[in-house]
C-alpha cells in the first residue's frame, strides 16, 4: 500500500514539475527552438521531465541503493539539465557519461568473485551498454510522448521482472516509481502539440537508469538481464539501424537529423505524434510480454524471441524508410 501511495505521489509530483516548466521554463532559458531537422514547428519549453529524475533518485536513495548507484544517476540528470540550458560540447558530454558509467559499473561488479580478466572484460561491456543506451534513449526522444510512454513500458517491465521473477524488491520499487512518474509527464506531452518537452535531463536519465537496473538483474541471473534489456528492443533496433546507415553515409552521429523511422513516420508520412508513440509502445509491450513468458524456458527461448523480433522490426524499419523516401 505504501509503495502504491508513493507511486501516485511521484506521478502527481512529476505532473506539477512539468506544469511549472511548461509555464516558466522559457523565462529561465529552458527552450527548444525548432530548426530544419526538428519534428515540431513551434518553440516549446524543455526539461519538463525533471520531476522523473527527482522521483527516481529519491526512490533509489529510499530503497537503499548504494551511493555508487544513485550518484551516477544524479550525475547523468545534472549533465542533461546543463545541456538543456547551455549546451554541452558532445565530446565533453561523452567523456562525463563514460566516467559516470564506470562508477556505476563498480557497483555492479563489486564482490562478484570474478577473475581480473573476466571482470575487466565485463566492465568494458557494461560501460558500453550504459553509455550506448543513455544516448540511444536520447536519440529516440523526438516525437511527442515517445520517450515518456516508452518509459512507462520499459520501467513497468523492469518492475514486473524484478518483483515477480527475480524477487529483487529494491530494483522493483525503483522501477515502479519511475514508471509512475513517467505517467505524470504524459498529459502535457502525449498530444499533437506538446506543451513541454522532456529534455535531455530526463531522456538520458531514463536510458542510463534502465540499463543500470537491467545490468543489476543480469548480475543476479543473466536471462533476467537479457529480458530487461529486451524491454528497449524497439529503441535499439530503430536507433541501431539508423546509426549504421549514418555511418555508411559518413555523417556525424551526434549531429541533429530526421532519419529515424519514427521521424520518417511523423515528418514525411504525416502520422500524428501520439499515434507513432502509442504504436511504438504497443509493439514494445507485446515484445516484453513474449520475453517474460519465454524466460521460463531459458536462454534459448529468449534469444530466439529476440532474434525473430529483431528481424521483423528491421523489415518494418526499412519498409517505413522506403515509403518515406518515395514520398519525398
Amino acid at each position: 500500500m505504501i509503495l502504491f501511495a508513493w507511486a501516485i505521489g511521484s506521478c502527481l509530483m512529476t505532473f506539477g514539475v512539468s506544469l511549472l516548466v511548461a509555464t516558466y521554463g522559457a523565462k529561465v532559458g529552458l527552450v527548444d527552438t525548432p530548426n530544419g531537422r526538428s519534428s515540431h514547428i513551434e518553440t516549446r519549453p524543455r526539461a519538463g521531465g525533471l520531476g522523473i529524475d527527482v522521483a527516481g533518485i529519491a526512490a533509489a536513495i529510499a530503497c537503499r541503493l548504494p551511493v555508487c548507484a544513485w550518484l551516477p544517476m544524479s550525475g547523468i540528470g545534472i549533465l542533461g539539465l546543463v545541456d538543456d540550458r547551455w549546451r554541452v560540447e558532445p565530446r565533453l558530454r561523452l567523456v562525463v557519461q563514460f566516467v559516470l558509467a564506470g562508477a556505476a559499473t563498480g557497483w555492479l561488479l563489486r564482490q562478484t568473485g570474478l577473475s581480473v580478466t573476466v571482470a575487466g572484460a565485463a566492465a568494458v561491456v557494461f560501460v558500453l551498454i550504459l553509455v550506448g543506451t543513455t544516448n540511444i534513449y536520447n536519440f529516440m526522444d523526438g516525437a511527442n510522448g515517445m520517450a515518456g510512454l516508452m518509459g512507462v513500458i520499459v520501467f513497468g517491465t523492469l518492475a514486473v521482472l524484478s518483483l515477480t521473477f527475480a524477487k529483487d524488491v529494491e530494483i522493483g520499487r525503483v522501477a515502479l516509481i519511475i514508471a509512475a512518474a513517467c505517467c505524470g509527464f504524459l498529459p502535457l506531452n502525449l498530444r499533437r502539440r506538446a506543451r513541454v518537452f522532456m529534455g535531455d535531463v530526463c531522456s538520458t536519465f531514463l536510458g542510463f537508469t534502465a540499463a543500470l537496473l537491467a545490468l543489476r538483474l543480469w548480475m543476479e541471473q543473466p536471462v533476467w538481464g537479457l529480458c530487461a534489456l529486451g524491454s528497449m528492443t524497439v529503441f535499439y533496433v530503430d536507433a541501431g539501424l539508423t546509426i549504421l546507415a549514418r555511418l555508411r553515409m559518413h555523417e556525424r552521429l551526434f549531429e541533429a537529423h530526421r532519419t529515424h523511422a519514427y521521424q520518417r513516420l511523423v515528418n514525411e508520412l504525416g502520422w500524428p505524434h501520439p499515434v507513432v508513440a502509442v504504436m511504438y509502445a504497443g509493439i514494445q509491450s507485446a515484445i516484453s510480454i513474449l520475453l517474460l513468458v519465454s524466460s521460463r524456458w531459458g536462454w534459448g527461448a529468449v534469444i530466439g524471441v529476440l532474434t525473430g523480433v529483431a528481424i521483423v522490426l528491421s523489415c518494418l524499419y526499412w519498409y517505413a524508410q522506403g515509403r518515406a523516401t518515395r514520398r519525398t
